[in-house]
C-alpha cells in the first residue's frame, strides 16, 4: 500500500524524516542536506516541538574575496517551516556544503529536548553574482497568509553583512507561471526596511540573533488568493533570484483537520476512505452548495484537474446545512492514486482556493472553541460595480469612541456634487456618507469639513442584522473610514479628485469644540457669516428661554385659580381679614367696603335636577 503523506499530503517528506536530541545549550546535527553546490532549495522542513530552541541551515563555503576562507553562515528556518512559504532559496557564491542542526537554547539543567523533522530538498543552479550570498527569507508573520486579512504580511529577510548596504535591493512577487528571470526592470520592486522598534522581539527569535543589523524586513498587503514566486534584486546583481514560494489563501474555511481514517503516525493511505472536515463561517453543506477537490500540488486551484482518482466533491457533510452558523463541513474522500496535492475548497458562487492544514497555522494559532469571524465586505465602485481596494488595516478600530472623517479641502468652496464624488472614489453606496458639519479653517480659509459614514444607512446595506435575512452589506463603515485616512497617508493620486489636503478620524464631540481654531467658539466668531449665525443662535436662544418662563408663570396662574374654585374674581383674597375694595352705588357715589375674609373648610353643596 502506498502511503501518500501525513498531514500535508506531501509524500516527499514523509519518506525522509530525522530525529535528534540535544541537552541544555547543546548544538546538534539533524541531517547533512547537500554538499559542493552553490544553491539549495528547501521544499518542506514540517516539525514537531514547542519548545525553546532554534532550527537552522549552516552553509559553509569558500570565500573567495578573502583568499578562499572557509565561511560560515547561519540561516534560521523554524519561522519558514510550513505555512504559506515553500521552496526557500539559499544562494552562495561558490560551492557549499549545507547541514540542517538544532540547538536546545533552554538554560535549565537537564532539559533535554528531542525533534524529529520530516525533510527534502533539491539543488539549484544559479549562483550569487558578486562575493556575497543572496539574502535569504528566514521568516514570516502570520505563517499562514490570507488575502484581505486586517493586517500585513511580514518577511524577515537574513543579509551576510550589514543590511544598511540593502537600501537599494528590493522584492518582488510574481505569478507563480512566471519566472524571476523575466523580469526586466530593476526598479520595479518594493524596497526593505529596517526592523522597526515594535518588531524587535519577533526579528530577534525569527533570526537568532540579538544584533539585527544584517536583517531586513518588508511588509506585504495581499488582496488576491494564489501561489507566488518571490523574487529578489540584490545591489550590483545584474538580474532577479528566486527566493521562495508563498501561498495566499481565502480566509474561508480558514483551516482544515482530519477527523478520521488516518495511520498510527498520521499516514494517509491509497484506498483507505478518510475524512476531512473544514472549518469556516456561512458554509454551505447542500447539495450544489460548496465544493471540494484534490489538485496537483504544481495547480493551482482554480485551473487545475481534479486529481488523486477523486472526483470533485459537490455535496458535503455531515448534514444539509448552510447559512452564518454553518461552521463547518465534512469531506469523506478515498484516494486512488500517491502523490503530492493540494486540498482545494470552493464555497457557493465564490472561486476556488488553497485551504491550509492546521498544522500549518502552528502551535497556539487555532482557538479550539473560537470560529473564523466574518469577512471583511468588499466595496464596489457605484458606476462600473468592480471590487475596491480595502485598507490595509482592516476594518480594525483604533478608538473606543464613535468617530467622524474630519477633512480639510484645498479650495475655499465645496465643489458640485461633491456628495457623489466621495460615493464614488470612495466606493460607497448611496445615503452612506453625509456632511456633519462645515466651516472654514482661520489660517488659509480652505474649508473643513466633517463626513459621516455610515454603511448600515444606505439603500442597499442594512448592516448585520439585515445579513443574516439575505441581504448583502456592501461595505464596512470602519473598513471605509480607515481607508479615506490612508489615501492621504499613501499621497493617493485620488486626493486631487476629493481635494483633500488631510484627512484624520476624530470623535463627534469636536463638533462642538470651544478650543479649536476651526471648529470651536473662536473660529466661528472669526468669520463673519458664522459670527452673524451666532448672535442669532444667541437671540433665538433668549426668546424661546423668555417664552418658557412666560409660560410656566401662566400655568401656575390657572392652578391658582383652579384651587380657588366656586369663588368669583372678586372674592379671590390673598390676605387674611379681607381687603378694601371700591364700589359705585346706584346713585353714583363711591364708597370703599372691606370685605370678608374667606372662610376656611368651606364646602359646595350642588343640587342637579333633571328634567323629565
Amino acid at each position: 500500500v502506498a502511503a501518500t503523506s501525513s498531514h500535508n499530503l506531501y509524500p516527499k517528506c514523509a519518506s525522509n524524516e530525522v530525529a535528534a536530541q540535544a541537552s541544555s545549550g547543546q548544538t546538534v546535527e539533524l541531517q547533512k542536506l547537500q554538499s559542493g553546490v552553490t544553491e539549495l532549495v528547501l521544499i518542506a522542513v514540517p516539525h514537531q516541538t514547542d519548545y525553546a530552541y532554534r532550527l537552522f541551515v549552516e552553509a559553509t563555503y569558500s570565500d573567495e574575496a578573502n583568499n578562499g576562507q572557509l565561511k560560515s553562515m547561519e540561516y534560521d528556518v523554524r519561522d519558514v517551516s510550513g505555512g504559506s512559504v515553500n521552496r526557500i532559496h539559499i544562494t552562495l557564491p561558490s560551492a557549499a556544503t549545507f547541514t540542517l542542526k538544532l540547538t536546545n537554547t533552554n538554560t535549565a539543567p537537564g532539559c533535554v529536548l528531542k525533534i524529529r523533522a520530516m525533510v527534502e530538498t533539491e539543488t539549484g543552479t544559479n549562483v550569487a553574482e558578486t562575493a556575497s550570498p543572496v539574502p535569504v527569507l528566514i521568516g514570516v508573520r502570520p505563517s499562514v497568509l490570507y488575502a484581505l486579512s486586517a493586517s500585513y504580511a511580514y518577511f524577515v529577510f537574513r543579509h551576510v553583512v550589514s543590511a544598511l548596504g540593502s537600501v537599494d535591493d528590493s522584492v518582488k512577487l510574481i505569478e507563480s507561471s512566471r519566472q524571476c528571470s523575466s523580469i526586466t526592470s530593476s526598479s520595479s520592486g518594493l524596497p526593505l526596511l529596517h526592523v522597526a522598534s515594535g518588531d524587535v522581539a519577533f526579528a530577534r527569535n525569527t533570526a537568532g540573533l540579538q544584533d539585527l543589523s544584517s536583517v531586513s524586513v518588508r511588509e506585504i498587503y495581499f488582496d488576491t488568493t494564489g501561489t507566488y514566486r518571490m523574487c529578489y534584486f540584490q545591489a550590483g546583481h545584474s538580474q532577479w533570484m528566486e527566493t521562495a514560494m508563498v501561498s495566499v489563501y481565502g480566509g474561508n474555511p480558514s483551516h482544515y483537520t482530519f477527523e478520521a481514517g488516518q495511520g498510527p503516525n498520521g499516514e494517509i493511505y491509497v484506498g483507505r476512505e478518510v475524512t476531512v472536515r473544514f472549518h469556516g463561517f456561512g458554509l454551505d453543506t447542500r447539495p450544489g452548495g460548496d465544493q471540494a477537490k484534490f489538485v496537483q500540488e504544481k495547480d493551482t486551484c482554480e485551473d487545475g484537474a481534479a486529481a488523486g482518482g477523486v472526483r470533485v466533491a459537490t455535496d458535503l457533510g455531515p448534514s444539509d446545512d448552510w447559512g452564518p452558523n454553518t461552521k463547518f463541513t465534512e469531506w469523506k474522500w478515498t484516494l486512488m492514486e500517491a502523490g503530492s496535492f493540494k486540498i482545494c475548497y470552493k464555497r457557493k458562487d465564490h472561486s476556488w482556493s488553497e485551504v491550509p492544514s492546521v498544522d500549518d497555522l502552528g502551535p497556539g494559532a487555532i482557538q479550539q472553541t473560537s470560529a473564523p469571524s466574518a469577512p471583511i465586505p468588499t466595496p464596489t465602485d457605484p458606476i462600473s460595480h468592480d471590487d475596491c481596494p480595502l485598507a490595509p488595516n482592516g476594518d480594525e478600530n483604533l478608538v473606543s469612541f464613535p468617530t467622524l472623517l474630519r477633512v480639510q479641502l484645498t479650495s475655499a468652496t465645496v465643489p458640485t456634487s461633491y456628495l457623489s464624488l466621495l460615493q464614488r472614489v470612495l466606493c460607497l453606496p448611496a445615503g452612506a456618507v453625509s456632511i456633519s458639519r462645515q466651516s472654514k479653517s482661520p489660517s488659509d480659509g480652505t474649508v473643513v469639513l466633517w463626513l459621516s459614514i455610515d454603511c448600515s444607512a444606505s439603500s442597499s446595506s442594512t448592516g448585520s442584522s439585515s445579513a443574516s435575512a439575505g441581504k448583502k452589506t456592501t461595505c464596512s463603515t470602519q473598513e471605509r473610514k480607515n481607508y479615506a485616512v490612508y489615501l492621504v497617508e499613501s499621497n493617493s493620486a485620488a486626493l486631487q479628485q476629493l481635494q483633500w489636503s488631510s484627512a484624520k478620524l476624530t470623535s463627534q464631540d469636536d463638533l462642538f469644540a470651544v478650543v479649536d481654531g476651526e471648529g470651536g467658539l473662536v473660529g466661528l466668531l472669526s468669520n463673519k457669516h458664522s459670527r452673524r449665525a451666532f448672535y442669532a443662535g444667541c437671540i433665538t436662544l433668549i426668546a424661546i428661554v423668555g417664552l418658557a418662563v412666560y409660560g410656566v408663570l401662566k400655568y401656575r396662574e390657572k392652578q391658582h385659580y383652579f384651587i380657588q374654585f366656586g369663588l368669583d374674581d372678586d372674592d379671590i383674597e390673598h390676605e387674611e381679614g379681607g381687603v378694601e375694595d371700591l364700589t359705585i352705588d346706584e346713585h353714583g357715589s363711591i364708597s370703599k367696603r372691606n370685605r370678608a375674609a374667606p372662610i376656611e373648610g368651606a364646602t359646595i353643596d350642588l343640587e342637579l335636577e333633571a328634567d323629565e
